[in-house]
C-alpha cells in the first residue's frame, strides 16, 4: 500500500476506511505492453481480413463477369464490413490513448478512468450496434434480385450439387440434368425457408421483396415514370408472387421446417426419378436414393420427438413437397405469360 501511495498518492481519497485493496502491479509498463499487443492483434486481424476479402471479391468479380449492378451491391457489403472491422479499434483506442499518457505522464483522474472502463465495457454492445445498423436488411428491387440470384444458382452449382454429384455413377449428361432440373425447386423452397419467419420475401443476400408493393419492386429509376411500367408488370406478375405466397410460403411456415428436415426436402428434391430423358438406369437409381432418406426420417423424427404423432409429421413434410411442386407449376405458367406480354426485362430470374 505504501508503494501505491508513493506513486500514486491522489488515490488516498479514494481508499476505503480498512485501508484493503487488490494491486494487479505496480509497474505500469506490463500492462501497457499488454494493451499494445491487444491493439495490434485486433488492428492486424482486421486489416487482414479487410484485405483478404477486399482481394477475393475482385478476383471473384473478373471471374463471374458480375454485371456493375451485382459489382456496386459487393462494394456496399464491403464498406459494411469495413465499418464492422474497424469498429473495435475506434472504439478502443480512445481510453487506451488516455490510459498510455496518462501511465507515462504519471497524470491521475478517478472519473477519467472510470470514464475509459465504462467505454471498454460497451464496446460489445456498440460494435454489435453498429454491425446491425452496417448490415441492416433493405427492400430490393427486381434488377439486385436478378443479379443476386445470377450469383446463388453459381454458388449452388459449385457448392451444393457437387454434394451430391459425388453419389452419381453416370455420364455427364445425366449429371447436368439432374443438376438443371435442381436449381428452381431448390431455390423456390430455400426461399420459402429463408422467408418462413418474416412477412416478406427474404432474398438469399438478406434483403427483401415486399410482395404488397411489387409496383416498386419493378421499378426502374432510370427510366420515365410516366411509362408506368412498373404498374403493367405489377399487373401481370403480381398474381403469381401472391399466390407463390399463399400455397409454399405459408405451408412451410405452418409446418415450421428445422433444418435437418429441409435438408430432407432437397435431397429428395434432387433424386427425382421422373424428370424427363432420364436414363431407366439413372431413374432407377435416384429411385433407390430417395428409398433411402425416406428410411432415415421416422428415425429421425422419433429421436428429435418434434411432433407427438410421427406419421402425422411425416405427412406434413410430403404435402411441403407437393405444395413446392404447385409453386413450381405456378413458376413455369408465369414464364409462358412473360412470353406473351412486353415486360421489359423483368421476367422471372429463376427461369431464365
Amino acid at each position: 500500500m505504501e508503494e501505491v501511495l508513493k506513486i500514486i498518492p491522489e488515490i488516498q481519497e479514494y481508499i476505503l476506511s480498512d485501508g484493503k485493496m487488490f494491486v494487479l502491479s505496480t509497474d505500469f509498463h506490463e500492462f501497457f505492453w499488454t494493451l499494445v499487443i491487444m491493439i495490434g492483434l485486433v488492428t492486424g486481424t482486421s486489416v487482414t481480413f479487410a484485405r483478404i476479402l477486399y482481394r477475393n471479391m475482385k478476383e471473384r468479380s473478373r471471374l463471374l463477369n458480375m454485371s456493375p449492378q451485382m459489382v456496386q451491391v459487393q462494394k456496399i457489403f464491403f464498406r459494411a464490413i469495413c465499418i464492422q472491422t474497424s469498429m473495435p479499434i475506434l472504439i478502443l483506442i480512445l481510453p487506451i490513448s488516455y490510459l498510455a499518457i496518462s501511465m507515462f505522464s504519471g497524470y491521475f483522474n478517478q472519473a477519467a478512468n472510470n470514464l475509459c472502463f465504462i467505454i471498454t465495457a460497451f464496446h460489445g454492445l456498440l460494435s454489435t450496434a453498429i454491425m446491425i445498423t452496417a448490415h441492416s436488411p433493405k427492400i430490393a428491387n427486381y434488377q439486385e434480385l436478378k443479379n443476386i440470384c445470377e450469383v446463388y444458382f453459381k454458388l449452388i452449382i459449385q457448392n451444393l450439387v457437387p454434394f451430391f454429384e459425388s453419389e452419381i455413377r453416370f455420364d455427364d449428361a445425366q449429371k447436368k440434368l439432374l443438376s438443371d432440373s435442381f436449381l428452381v425447386p431448390f431455390e423456390l423452397l430455400d426461399g420459402a425457408f429463408r422467408s418462413a419467419d418474416f412477412e416478406l420475401y427474404q432474398i438469399p443476400n438478406g434483403d427483401f421483396v415486399d410482395v404488397n408493393k411489387l409496383d416498386t419492386f419493378y421499378q426502374d429509376s432510370e427510366e420515365n415514370s410516366a411509362n408506368r411500367i412498373s404498374d403493367d408488370v405489377t399487373k401481370v406478375l403480381g398474381p403469381y408472387w401472391k399466390l407463390n405466397q399463399k400455397i409454399l410460403w405459408k405451408h412451410l411456415k405452418e409446418v415450421n421446417l428445422d433444418l435437418s428436415e429441409f435438408l430432407f426436402l432437397v435431397s429428395v428434391v434432387f433424386w427425382d426419378f421422373g424428370i424427363l430423358n432420364l436414363t431407366e438406369e439413372c431413374a432407377s437409381f435416384c429411385h433407390e436414393m430417395r428409398s433411402k432418406v425416406f428410411q432415415e426420417l421416422p428415425e429421425y423424427e422419433n429421436n428429435t420427438q418434434k411432433s407427438k404423432d410421427q406419421c402425422l409429421r411425416i405427412g406434413e413434410l410430403i404435402l411441403a413437397l407437393q405444395t413446392l411442386q404447385k409453386a413450381l407449376g405456378i413458376m413455369f405458367e408465369c414464364r409462358d405469360i412473360a412470353m406473351v406480354y412486353n415486360l421489359h426485362g423483368r421476367e422471372c430470374p429463376l427461369l431464365k
